[in-house]
């Protein structure tokens, strides 16, 4: 991977946050699912996945909760990466 500014690194990478009054909830149904959720205080995260993927998952499990899109962290643009690269 090449260097760059932070800007540079994230580039068009988006996450989805989830505010719902049962993080650990949702965390655990969208972890079954098998998407790459992040706790992050009293939310989730997820990078690089379509919040219509994340509302379709919180529905299936009966879990109310408000999704947004936001800019990725570095972090999470370095774990899209390293889905990327482990992927087959």
């Amino acid at each position: 991977m090449g260097a760059g500014t932070e800007h540079e690194i994230i580039g068009s990478t988006t996450a989805c946050e989830v505010d719902t009054s049962d993080w650990a909830a949702a965390f655990a149904a969208l972890d079954s699912a098998g998407l790459p959720v992040t706790p992050t205080g009293r939310r989730v995260r997820l990078a690089d996945t379509s919040s219509d993927t994340v509302r379709a998952t919180l529905a299936t499990a009966g879990i109310d909760g408000d999704v947004h899109e936001v800019p990725a962290t570095l972090e999470e643009r370095m774990t899209v990466i390293g889905r990327a690269t482990a992927a087959p």
